[in-house]
């Protein structure tokens, strides 16, 4: 009986949620831009959403090893809760609630998994820096030929970042 009363309360929150987002909404609008929408383009957008997913899900079972084994399929569901409570709730809410629904599941130290989900972040952040010094050093943005002097500050600014992020990651 509790488990039935969760999943009420779960779509009565739900249901409560998509009505104060739907409020203002001209539906017919709404229609109107999906009946417009390139099916492909959004089959594809949901397979590649999807693979990042699993990615996701892979890249975390490998920071858990040295804490337990866990199933890909546990830390695959959890990472999409994860994912949706982050975007649903406050505060990046999921990021709290995704590693306590492994480690309850999976009977692993709680603080442990918060742990790896805080390394996650920090490899998260050495690649958004990575890439974007690729970027500056590789590729020309067309903001050097506005403003050069500036330009080369902001690639040595981003070469430095790159090695301390290299340090960092060695």
């Amino acid at each position: 009986m509790r488990q039935h009363l969760r999943t009420v309360i779960v779509l009565l929150v739900a249901g409560g949620l998509l009505a104060l987002f739907l409020r203002n909404t001209d539906m017919r609008d709404v229609g109107a831009e999906i009946a417009r929408a390139r099916l492909d383009l959004v089959v594809l957008a949901l397979a590649v959403t999807g693979l990042t997913y699993v990615l996701r899900a892979l890249r975390w079972q490998y920071l858990l090893a040295p804490i337990g084994r866990v199933r890909l399929s546990v830390a695959l569901k959890t990472t999409i809760i994860g994912f949706a409570a982050t975007a649903l709730l406050p505060a990046r809410a999921g990021e709290f609630l995704r590693p306590y629904l492994l480690a309850r599941k999976e009977g692993l130290s709680a603080t442990a998994t918060f742990a790896t989900v805080i390394v996650e972040r920090l490899l998260d952040t050495i690649t958004v820096v990575m890439l974007f010094t690729s970027y500056l050093l590789v590729f020309d943005p067309g903001v050097g030929a506005a403003d050069a002097a500036t330009f080369r500050q902001v690639k040595l600014g981003g070469a430095l970042a790159a090695v301390f992020c290299l340090v960092l990651l060695v």
